[in-house]
């Protein structure tokens, strides 16, 4: 499985349904897997849902079937989206932990039992049953019209509108969260910087000694911005009425310092990553394809 077009695909359209084949398939096995781990399940899934919609992303100006497509892989996803939500606090609170040694030790072992209770509290039942049967259900249906999809362009033509957009959104978002400073802003630039890099990854070998370490570095500011995301979601949690009060109080301050080291980082990342206009930008990966002759380019 490649999440990224090939030399051997015979056209952008064939692998353009080769790679959204790949990632249902690969959700529909995870969410059948009953075996598997609850959690991680849930976590391939949804990373497999978001990786399908940025390939509709890339080829949206020559896909007439996108807002539809797109609105099904959502919404598919979208059914398990609060069972995620239950494991990344618990992920954030072992960062919060490891980065800090001065939090207390047994208070973190409490505010853990707490919060994995409620992710267990969720995961049982029917509600999780109906949401995974859901999510089958969506997905199965969209595999059916995959196979047919077909797109309006050839060749780089079929993507390079999408490339340009994506690229031009990273950036702005990258202004307005530069200006802002709040978490929803933060939080806006990561999703644009999440599709452009996935992007990145689906043309990585045009050029691959100049394309994969981009696409390595773009990977690398989305985990940033993701962790940025997780701990403003995390304090949300803390302020909860259910929780107690220790921890917020104590938590509160080494989540703040985080977030702030973390959106510095982000940032000096992302003004080498997006320095460049998005026409110069993609009509440099457009020469990188057509020399390599990627998807029949």
């Amino acid at each position: 499985m490649s999440y990224s077009f090939k030399r051997s695909d015979k056209s952008v359209t064939y692998g353009f349904r080769r790679i959204a084949l790949d990632q249902i398939d690969a959700a529909l096995a995870s969410a059948r897997d009953e075996d598997g781990d609850l959690h991680a399940r849930i976590h391939d899934i949804r990373k497999r849902c978001k990786k399908l919609r940025g390939l509709l992303r890339l080829v949206r100006p020559a896909f007439d079937a996108y807002k539809v497509e797109n609105r099904a892989v959502r919404d598919a996803a979208r059914h398990l989206s609060r069972f995620r939500d239950r494991t990344a606090m618990l992920d954030t609170l072992d960062m919060l932990a490891q980065d800090d040694a001065d939090i207390d030790a047994e208070m973190v072992k409490d505010l853990r039992s707490r919060l994995r209770a409620r992710r267990t509290r969720a995961a049982k039942g029917p509600e999780l049953d109906d949401a995974m049967q859901a999510t089958i259900a969506d997905l199965s249906a969209c595999r059916e019209r995959a196979a047919e999809w077909t797109l309006s362009e050839k060749g780089f033509d079929a993507i390079a509108g999408g490339l340009q957009k994506t690229h031009g959104r990273a950036r702005k978002a990258m202004k307005a969260a530069r200006k802002k400073r709040s978490a929803k802003a933060m939080h806006e630039w990561r999703k644009r910087v999440k599709y452009h890099g996935y992007h990145v990854r689906l043309l990585k070998r045009a050029f691959p000694a100049m394309t994969e370490p981009y696409a390595q570095a773009m990977s690398e500011l989305g985990e940033m911005l993701g962790d940025h995301h997780d701990l403003a979601e995390f304090q949300r949690v803390l302020g909860d009425e259910t929780m107690p009060a220790a921890p917020r109080a104590a938590l509160t301050a080494p989540a703040d310092r985080m977030m702030r080291r973390n959106a510095h980082a982000a940032f000096a990342l992302g003004d080498l990553l997006l320095a460049e206009k998005p026409a110069p930008f993609a009509d440099r990966w457009s020469r990188w394809w057509q020399r390599c002759g990627v998807a029949g380019g």
